[in-house]
């Protein structure tokens, strides 16, 4: 999908004055157990509240967020260090395998040579 810069702009704006308010989010496309895991991170780890997105976009509304995402993920990587939020998400990403691998188990034993399905985990 091709950048609106309009739109990227307008959410560096907001993002900008999120933060000066002391409010800073992230929004992410992030549903069920892992999108709560990751709230409870991002608010545990930087004071930083998870926006759960549409998965419904156009060119302007993924301008923004990429805009918006960009602009918070630089302030808190400035304050907590180069690839903080990264780092939150590569940790929910491997509990999220864990899991997912541990429910693979149960279900080989249940079902001796079923394969399970695969897995794409969600982009950052």
């Amino acid at each position: 999908m091709d950048r609106v810069e309009s739109a990227y702009r307008a959410g560096v704006t907001e993002a900008e004055r999120d933060i000066a308010s002391g409010r800073p989010k992230l929004r992410y496309g992030a549903r069920g157990t892992w999108g709560d895991d990751l709230a409870r991170a991002l608010q545990a780890q930087f004071g930083v509240e998870l926006v759960v997105l549409s998965c419904f976009v156009t060119a302007e509304s993924s301008s923004f967020e990429a805009g918006y995402n960009a602009t918070v993920e630089a302030h808190v990587d400035g304050i907590h260090g180069p690839g903080s939020v990264a780092a939150v998400w590569d940790e929910i990403q491997r509990r999220l395998k864990a899991a997912y691998d541990a429910w693979a188990v149960e279900q080989r034993q249940a079902e001796p040579g079923a394969a399970p399905d695969r897995v794409t985990f969600p982009p950052r």
